[in-house]
């Protein structure tokens, strides 16, 4: 199959989702299938190749903001078009507007003024599209019950011998990305409270408020797995939204660190903490809570590696996945 990827944002490689999309394009080109991209980078000279380039394509891939364009093009040229709902920018006006409403308000929908109608922009895209796929029960529980909004479920694309990770004398407690949304003032007030344990934060700038960051705390930009997971014994998760998926949860486990999360829809529903994998803390802000768990996996640490995560997480891998994703596009 020809399948071209339509996304605003794809490389460089920025956050979870644009890594989930450059995963599957690797994938499906070792496979034999032929992919081709526009995003923001390449957009220019790709553009003005459109008419000719689209005679070949049989599906168009998107994801987020750029849904719109995808469905547009698919309608212009008569394709097929595959979204997938990574996020909420979709369905939500304040996703980046007032990020802290959003990271608060738990997704709740039903009723919000600020809910994206099905006769907006992004409302009419999703309802043009071909099919959606959610990457976990959550999100396709989501979208159905406060969104009237039918899905497939497709977990993002993991590749597994990534994160196959060779320990380089752990030290650090850390999380991914200076985000509200994701728990990092929570993160920040736990190294407060535990000032001879090392931390570390990695990844991008998400919304943060004011925060003043602890004498422990190391900041550092994106990582790669080896250099993000090498040096860490305890992986933390405290995210306040409702994560639409939460792929480190995922990596940790396959990096043999074990996961302190918060108990938020897909760790209950999507199951992506293994109970041999880490704990869950039942009250987010409650820090002595997470004090006192982080302290309860450290006495007794290898209690809490998920052994054979191989295995037993299999269902978040991106062989299984991607045989979902290239089923569903052979039933278009």
């Amino acid at each position: 199959m020809n399948f071209f990827f339509v996304m605003q944002n794809l490389y460089p490689v920025w956050g979870g989702a644009e890594k989930s999309a450059d995963t599957l394009i690797k994938l499906l080109t070792s496979n034999g299938h032929t992919v081709k991209w526009m995003c923001e980078s390449n957009k220019e000279e790709i553009e003005p190749e459109l008419s000719h380039l689209m005679k070949d394509v049989d599906i168009i891939v998107t994801q987020l903001l750029w849904t719109p364009v995808a469905t547009t093009l698919a309608e212009k040229y008569n394709k097929k078009c595959v979204v997938f709902m990574r996020s909420y920018e979709n369905i939500c006006r304040i996703v980046h507007s007032d990020p802290q409403f959003h990271a608060e308000c738990g997704q709740q929908c039903s009723g919000c003024k600020h809910k994206i109608s099905g006769y907006e922009v992004q409302g009419l895209a999703l309802r043009k599209a071909d099919l959606i796929i959610a990457n976990s029960r959550w999100m396709q529980l989501f979208l159905h019950e406060r969104h009237q909004v039918h899905s497939k479920v497709v977990y993002p694309f993991i590749n597994f011998e990534d994160y196959q990770i060779k320990p380089e004398s752990p030290k650090y407690i850390a999380m991914n990305q200076m985000s509200y949304a994701k728990g990092a003032d929570i993160f920040l007030q736990i190294a407060q409270h535990m000032p001879k344990e090392k931390f570390k934060l990695a990844g991008n700038q998400g919304w943060m408020p004011p925060v003043d960051v602890p004498p422990n705390v190391e900041l550092h930009k994106f990582q790669s797995p080896q250099e993000l997971y090498g040096d860490v014994w305890l992986w933390l998760n405290p995210a306040r939204w409702e994560e639409p998926f939460g792929r480190t949860v995922i990596e940790a486990q396959l990096a043999q660190i074990p996961v302190l999360t918060s108990d938020y829809s897909t760790i209950k529903l999507d199951k992506k903490l293994h109970p041999s994998g880490g704990l869950i803390v039942k009250d987010l802000t409650n820090i002595k809570e997470w004090k006192t768990k982080i302290l309860k996996i450290k006495k007794d640490h290898q209690n809490y590696i998920n052994k054979t995560a191989q295995s037993n997480l299999k269902a978040f891998s991106s062989e299984v996945n991607t045989e979902k994703f290239l089923r569903l596009m052979e039933e278009l």
